[in-house]
Order: C-alpha cells, then structure tokens, then sequence
C-alpha cells in the first residue's frame, strides 16, 4: 500500500485494499452491498465499504472521474465528493 501511495498507482492501491466485514455485511445488509455496486458502475479505481458498514467510499485518481461518479450516485445516495490532504504515509 505505501508503495502504492508514494508512486500514486491508485490501480495499485485498489487491488491492496479489502474489507473482509463485506462477506459478513453484504448478505445481512443487501442495500450496502448494492451501494458498493453502484460505486463499482462508476468505474473508481478502488470501491469498498468502511469499517462495518456506515458507508462506501471510492477512490478516483482523476478529478474528472470522481466529479462523474458524484453526479451520477448523488441522484439515489447522500453523497460527499471529498479531496485528500496530499500527505502521504
């Protein structure tokens, strides 16, 4: 993942990342595990659910990209488009 980050590979980033509650979550909370699938049509570079589930975040190396996503996800779900610090690890 450090690499990942200090290179900006966010392909990279998004096959390191996982949540392994969503096996548990998804069955239990269908709405959640739809929400990712929405995220996912979206075409983000990584799209998981938070901790246990209060929410599903994707991340986009471009701005473009991510400004799309919120457009098209905000017309179902409460959405927030957010920009990283630029800090890395």
């Amino acid at each position: 993942i450090e690499k990942a980050l200090n290179e900006r590979n966010y392909g990279q980033l998004g096959l390191c990342l996982a949540n392994t509650f969503e096996g548990v979550v998804f069955p239990e909370k269908p709405a959640i595990a739809m929400a990712r699938q929405d995220m996912l049509k979206t075409n983000p570079d990584a799209a998981l659910m938070t901790g246990s589930g209060s929410a599903v975040y994707g991340i986009f190396e471009k701005p473009g990209n991510a400004h799309a996503a919120f457009n098209e996800l905000c017309i179902k779900y409460t959405a927030y488009l957010t920009k990283t610090t630029g800090r890395l690890i």
